[in-house]
């Protein structure tokens, strides 16, 4: 192949949400009804994408039309990967840490007694202490 065309680079992903998702959230792609979107990621997904930037909410219908001036919330989930942002720990963890994903949308440290190699989504930046928000890489694997 002479030449590709770059998909994305280091940039957002932008899907439907199935169901609210709070910003600082990890997300997991999943497909609704043959539609890819994104929900809050259980723990220990291998499904990652990123963190959800922005607060967002799920439509009735994915796909509907809405007019503009009756949008309640933000209707596409923003994510963000393979950069630093600020989530949510389950468990503490000390800089340089990796790092899974914990329950509802949250980081824990990667225990190879409990976890996967495979599970790794990115690495602590920021010494915290369970249920505390710091920074952490998020570059899905």
């Amino acid at each position: 192949m002479p030449s590709i065309v770059e998909v994305r680079h280091f940039g957002r992903l932008s899907l439907p949400p199935n169901g609210a998702i709070a910003g600082g959230q990890i997300v997991a792609g999943v497909v609704v009804s043959g539609v890819d979107c994104a929900a809050i990621a259980g723990a220990n997904a291998k499904n990652v994408l990123g963190v959800c930037l922005l607060d967002c909410d799920t439509l009735a219908d994915v796909g509907a039309v809405i007019p503009l001036e009756a949008f309640p919330a933000q209707v596409l989930c923003s994510v963000g990967a393979h950069g630093e942002y600020p989530v949510t720990y389950a468990a503490g963890a000390t800089i340089g840490t990796p790092l899974v994903a914990g329950a509802n949308g949250t980081v824990q440290p990667y225990v190879a007694s409990s976890s996967t190699f495979d599970e790794i989504i990115g690495y602590c930046t920021q010494t915290t202490l369970t249920g505390g928000t710091g920074t952490a890489y998020i570059g899905p694997n």
